[in-house]
């Protein structure tokens, strides 16, 4: 059986949180953005009528709107595991400003737990469900996407949308980098890869490659 990814549309910026059911009866969430109890219930219940067992939180960037849901996650489920990338540790460690530093009024809650950090090349493994790292800066300095192969799936976080990508006019944000990200990392992937992004709907590799506005393949 293939991965099965469910997404929630999550907050004010409509968010894509997304809970991926593992054919080894494993579930992973990814970027848990649930600024509600309502949202954080809907994927709890998904998460129960699947029957799998929550492993691991997968977080593409420390960006306010990718951690809202993280506490009440935790609460829930105290011994889940925090994974994210070791570079620019000190977004996560702003969360706390970062209503003021993008100019939003978001309610922040302490984070619960700290993270895992993972180098650029690395594997998170979940009995014979593989994700590999990328590390993808340009949006935020502490982007990654998780890719896993033999499902044809990436989590892309706000790197690469579907006709767009992400922004690079906010702070940390840098469009070179960004490009450069999209092109070496996300591009260079088997064309039908599904690309599951932060916002908006899914779309994949080579539809990005061949028609995306802002950047195409050469």
């Amino acid at each position: 059986m293939p991965m099965d990814v469910i997404g929630f549309t999550c907050g004010p910026l409509y968010e894509n949180s997304y809970l991926a059911i593992l054919d080894n009866g494993q579930a992973i969430l990814v970027d848990p953005g649930f600024s509600t109890d309502h949202e954080w219930e809907q994927c709890k219940q998904k998460l129960k009528d699947s029957g799998a067992s929550l492993s691991a939180i997968l977080l593409t960037h420390a960006h306010l709107d990718h951690v809202l849901g993280i506490p009440v996650v935790i609460a829930d489920y105290p011994d889940v595991p925090l994974y994210m990338s070791d570079r620019f540790p000190e977004l996560w460690q702003s969360i706390p400003d970062q209503p003021a530093m993008f100019g939003v009024d978001f309610p922040v809650h302490p984070m619960p737990i700290e993270p895992i950090r993972l180098v650029h090349g690395a594997t998170c493994e979940f009995d014979g469900v593989s994700f590999e790292v990328r590390y993808t800066p340009g949006h935020s300095p502490d982007h990654v996407v998780f890719v896993a192969y033999k499902e044809g799936v990436v989590f892309g976080g706000d790197v690469l949308f579907k006709a767009s990508v992400g922004r690079t006019d906010i702070p940390f944000g840098d469009g070179h980098l960004l490009k450069e990200s999209i092109e070496t990392q996300l591009y260079t992937l088997p064309d039908e890869f599904v690309v599951y992004p932060g916002h908006g709907a899914s779309t994949t590799v080579g539809t990005e490659k061949q028609s995306n506005p802002f950047i195409r393949a050469h």
